[in-house]
């Protein structure tokens, strides 16, 4: 027998002992997570029946940018592609995904829950396989897979169709450390493949959501956390081609929203905007961790005042502190957690800079929930092994049964609940007495449904929860006049332009305003001055073109008619209904001449 011979043999020989020494994975946990799906099909089924909701119909159900697959080109340069009502954003990737939808099921609000079932699902799976990544324990993944299938606190997420952004930016960021971390086992081109398959991922994980450019912190962080995770010089390394993505797209969205974003002049700083970061994530920890009071709406969260702002700083500065020293003695699950939720979360504090509201949505969290689950899954299998006992294991697979259970059952009644639009948002203003955003919704609902003394009720209360919020001064003057009171609905309308005078569209309004009490050449002269101001619709040139109609004054009326329809703005439903009308005075004047002597 030769020397090699001999090795290869001894080789065999400790490689079996080995295996004979490491502990079996029991595979009783692939068939729970099965059952697990099965569960969350179960939970989710009535979505499939729910009607569209809130920001569903401006965002998709009205707006004509993604009803024609032909416009797919537009979706990734237009900044108001988002919107029929002309909201600013740059998510080409979802609404393209939208667009591809919309041509599958039309308005049949169905087809979309069922996407975003699916998502769901994807998401569950994925979780698995990263948990298997951080701990090759079948039973981690199947705490942290059950804990992100049936957590209550996802249930707006799968519900709500505009959610879908966060569900599916979730996923293709899993998918991008999935690939990054399979990269770094290979070598050559299957290496450069993986990589590559990571890069691709976080690009359209960047195009579905904003949030996607914290993906080089999450990737740093998962990396740090994971057992045999990347030393620190090539965990930046292989972080920058991530830096670099980034960078790529927030330069392509700055040159397409050039000019279309505004900042309110009255942001806040970047302390409250910080703070509110905080608070979100806290909120978001908070409910995770005690799910009894989910809504469509908590209220207004914005930090108040620059001195409660560091107060929270400095809270989140001492935790922060305390988690890392204790990374440093080798317990990092806490620092990530915390790491992890306020990486996902800094954007949608961010925003507070720009809308100047910061609304708490569970369905931001998404991301924040699976960070979650993967760092509570191993504790939950420790538990379980301490249990020791025949009777506390008994007790132990007792218990994460009741946990499914529980789980399913509360997430089918929350659901429930999502399909009446009425009673979601009176579910809504139960809990949070003092949001004025849920009033008002509550009070659009009321209105859609023909409940029009309770929807001004609603809006009432709005108001008076917030008398800065002139959106519902207005829809409250438009619910007073559809109901035949004319004089107390323009009282609230003529209170906005007061208010807010100076912008283009208040300018508008007034324009509007005047126009109904007869006043034809004032209307135009608010209409012109919207138009020096910078707003150039083809609402405003519509109704610049009944003004000199009106008036007599048929070559302008032709011009401005013209000038509706030949600028580039047919990107949303009302455009296109505004072009239309353009064309019929037109048609109109353009017969009125050939007819005349």
């Amino acid at each position: 027998m030769t020397s090699s011979t001999v090795m290869k043999s001894v080789e065999a020989r400790a490689n079996v002992q080995r295996n004979e020494k490491m502990p079996r994975c029991p595979v009783w946990p692939v068939t729970a997570l099965w059952g697990v799906l099965a569960l969350t099909v179960i939970a989710y089924a009535e979505v499939v029946s729910h009607p569209f909701e809130h920001d569903d119909f401006h965002a998709l159900v009205n707006n004509q940018a993604v009803h024609r697959l032909s416009d797919l080109p537009a979706l990734w340069t237009s900044p108001r592609a988002g919107s029929a009502e002309g909201g600013v954003g740059y998510r080409p990737v979802l609404l393209t995904l939208w667009a591809v939808e919309y041509a599958t099921f039309g308005d049949r609000p169905w087809g979309y829950h069922l996407v975003n079932v699916v998502l769901h699902l994807a998401s569950v799976g994925l979780t698995w396989n990263l948990m298997m990544r951080l701990a090759a324990d079948r039973r981690a993944a199947f705490a942290a897979a059950g804990l992100v299938a049936l957590h209550p606190m996802h249930i707006e997420a799968v519900n709500y169709v505009t959610a879908q952004a966060s569900v599916a930016v979730a996923a293709l960021q899993m998918v991008a450390l999935l690939c990054a971390t399979t990269a770094l086992g290979r070598q050559g081109l299957e290496r450069a493949g993986y990589y590559g398959g990571a890069l691709a991922a976080a690009g359209l994980a960047l195009g579905v959501k904003e949030t996607a450019v914290m993906f080089p912190i999450v990737f740093w962080l998962w990396e740090w956390y994971r057992p045999g995770g990347l030393d620190a010089r090539r965990r930046a390394l292989w972080t920058l081609p991530f830096l670099g993505l980034v960078a790529a797209f927030l330069g392509l969205r700055q040159a397409v929203l050039t000019g279309a974003v505004v900042i309110p002049s009255a942001a806040p700083s970047i302390a409250i905007a910080a703070a509110t970061t905080i608070k979100i994530t806290v909120l978001s920890l908070g409910t995770w961790i005690w799910p009894f009071n989910l809504s469509i709406d908590h209220g207004d969260v914005v930090v108040s005042g620059d001195a409660r702002a560091w107060w929270w700083l400095i809270g989140a500065a001492v935790a922060m502190t305390a988690a890392w020293w204790e990374a440093r003695r080798g317990r990092r699950t806490a620092f990530f957690l915390l790491a992890w939720g306020a990486a996902s979360l800094l954007p949608v504090g961010a925003a507070v800079l720009f809308i100047n509201v910061g609304l708490y949505q569970e369905n931001r969290a998404y991301l924040a929930g699976v960070g979650l689950a993967l760092a509570l899954a191993p504790l939950v299998v420790r538990a379980f092994d301490r249990a020791g006992t025949r009777w506390g294991t008994r007790i132990a697979a007792a218990m994460v049964i009741g946990a499914l259970a529980v789980g399913t059952g509360s997430i089918a009644l929350r659901t429930h609940i999502w399909g009446d639009r009425v009673a979601l948002w009176r579910d809504a203003v139960a809990k949070y007495p003092e949001s004025a955003h849920a009033y008002a919704g509550l009070g659009g609902v009321y209105r859609e449904t023909g409940r029009l003394d309770q929807a001004e009720a609603a809006l009432r209360e709005s108001w008076r929860l917030d008398p800065t919020d002139f959106s519902t001064a207005y829809a409250l003057g438009d619910l007073l006049m559809a109901m035949g009171r004319r004089d107390e609905g323009m009282a609230y309308h003529e209170h906005v332009v007061e208010r807010v005078m100076g912008r283009p569209r208040m300018e508008m309004l007034k324009g509007d305003l005047l126009l109904a009490r007869g006043d034809v050449e004032g209307a135009g002269a608010a209409y012109r001055a919207a138009q020096a101001q910078g707003l150039e619709t083809p609402e405003l040139f519509v109704r610049l073109g009944s003004v000199h109609e009106r008036a007599g004054r048929t070559e302008d009326a032709v011009k401005a008619y013209r000038r509706a329809l030949d600028g580039p703005f047919a990107e949303t439903e009302q455009d296109h209904a505004w072009k239309r009308m353009a064309q019929q005075g037109v048609d109109r004047l353009s017969s009125h001449s050939e007819t005349a002597p």
